[in-house]
Parts: structure tokens; sequence; C-alpha cells
């Protein structure tokens, strides 16, 4: 199924109907070690059934590793779904407390950065709408 899915993805980048994506799905058992995690992917760690971890590179600085929880009975949590190309899309969107500030969503696979990035988060939002890594 792997292999159809990036059969598609390719030919419909090169006919230029997408845009190459920013990050690729590919499921783990376990969470991979940082220097295992490779720039364009996000890895949904996991079994049948149910996802734990969302582990990638941030767009910002690929030093930086993301590690977000998508345990429902987590707080902070975050939703990983994906399209039938295998692109990810994450919600609410990611805004990181240190390094970069990089604030941004993930949408079927491309990067869509927020007004703020790069500016420190003041507090935490009442509305529980947006989490902060």
């Amino acid at each position: 199924m792997d292999a159809l899915r990036t059969f598609w993805r390719s030919l419909l980048v090169w006919l230029r109907i997408i845009s190459p994506p920013d990050y690729i799905a590919r499921f783990a058992t376990d969470r991979p070690a940082p220097d295992s995690l490779k720039k364009g992917f996000l890895y949904i760690v996991g079994g049948k059934g149910y996802q734990k971890w969302a582990c990638f590179r941030s767009p910002a600085d690929e030093k930086e590793i993301i590690q977000l929880s998508l345990m429902a009975k987590r707080r902070p949590r975050w939703q990983v779904t994906l399209d039938s190309l295998g692109r990810p899309s994450i919600h609410p969107s990611i805004w990181q407390h240190d390094g970069t500030y990089a604030h941004f969503w993930i949408k079927r696979g491309n990067v869509e950065w927020c007004a703020d990035t790069g500016k420190k988060p003041l507090r935490p939002r009442a509305d529980n709408n947006e989490y902060r890594v």
C-alpha cells in the first residue's frame, strides 16, 4: 500500500497537480531514536487502532526534535490524520516554547507558518484550543 501511495503522490507532484509535501507519515511501533529521525518524515508511534506519539524534526531547525502526545487521555494532546496520499495533518497548531519559538500547522503534509513564529508565547491560552510544545 505504501508503494502505491508513493507512486501516486510522486506522479501528482511530477504533473504539478500537488506541491511536494514537507512531511510524509511513517509508522513505528516504538519511539524512534532522535538520530534515526529523517528530515521530511513524521513518525506516528503506536499500534493497530491506537496512536501514542508523533515525532519529527522541526521545520524551523532540523536539530530540534518535536514529540507530540497523541494519547486521548493526556493533556496537551494532538491529533494526526492522513489523507489518501499519506500526507499528515496535525491539529491543533504546534508552538515551541524554546529554541526557535516556531508556531505552525501541518496540513496535508505542508507547513503553514503562523504570523507570530519566532516570538516567545506570553502565557497558555485559557480556552485550550491551542497547545504549546
